[in-house]
């Protein structure tokens, strides 16, 4: 097993293993002192056509008005493409070095097993490096409709006005948000904190409501039931 490893053409799918390793405990680093290599991710850059109405007005329009901060971007079409969008960089990077390992060690080892030879190291990995980039863009998008979000009623975000959600953590009430849950128009679990907009309302935990954006870009929550 050892003299198979050692082969020539092995050497870049040994390289890419060992890199997962690294990438991983990076990432594991970033994390804990709480930086992620996050491309892609749901930023506020000012962008966009604001056309929720302001809360006071109880009204919001239809919800295809609604415009995206980052629609038709092309930029945005290459990172969903690779599926860089909504994923840590160090985590897509140990997503396309497993893929580039695991199917140059299986392809190579298969033509060891069949023709007693293995293609040299680089053909072998320049063969590899296409199916690899396909395996990691689709197991990084599966990944990142997996991963919540976590965006606070602060941030100036256009697309959840006039958007059911349901309380998940805590009780809404005046000058205490709670945790709701939305699903925004990409199908992603979207997690803000907001409070009722009338202010002897309450909403508890399970609760139906309606997220409402107000000028000041905060959100307020009135019941759906």
């Amino acid at each position: 097993m050892l003299d198979l490893l050692l082969q020539d053409g092995l050497r870049p799918f040994l390289a890419a293993g060992g890199l997962v390793i690294g990438l991983l405990a990076l990432e594991v680093l970033l994390l804990t002192v709480g930086i992620s290599t996050e491309i892609g991710g749901d930023h506020d850059s000012g962008l966009g056509l604001d056309v929720t109405p302001d809360v006071g007005d109880h009204v919001a329009p239809p919800a295809s008005q609604e415009v995206g901060i980052h629609s038709g971007a092309t930029s945005g079409s290459l990172l969903d493409l690779l599926g860089l969008r909504g994923v840590p960089l160090t985590v897509w990077l140990a997503f396309l070095a497993a893929s580039y390992a695991a199917l140059g060690f299986v392809a190579q080892s298969a033509l060891s097993a069949a023709l007693g030879w293995m293609l040299p190291a680089w053909p072998a990995g320049l063969a590899a490096a296409v199916p690899a980039l396909l395996v990691t863009a689709r197991a990084a998008r599966v990944l990142a409709g997996m991963l919540p979000r976590e965006t606070t009623a602060a941030v100036s975000e256009k697309a959840f006005g006039r958007r059911f959600g349901d309380v998940t953590v805590g009780v809404a009430r005046a000058g205490s948000p709670a945790q709701v849950r939305v699903t925004d128009q990409h199908g992603n679990l979207q997690y803000l904190m907001a409070e009722p907009l009338d202010a002897k309302d309450e909403f508890c935990e399970g609760t139906r409501v309606l997220m409402l954006r107000g000028p000041d870009g905060h959100y307020r929550l009135l019941g759906a039931e």
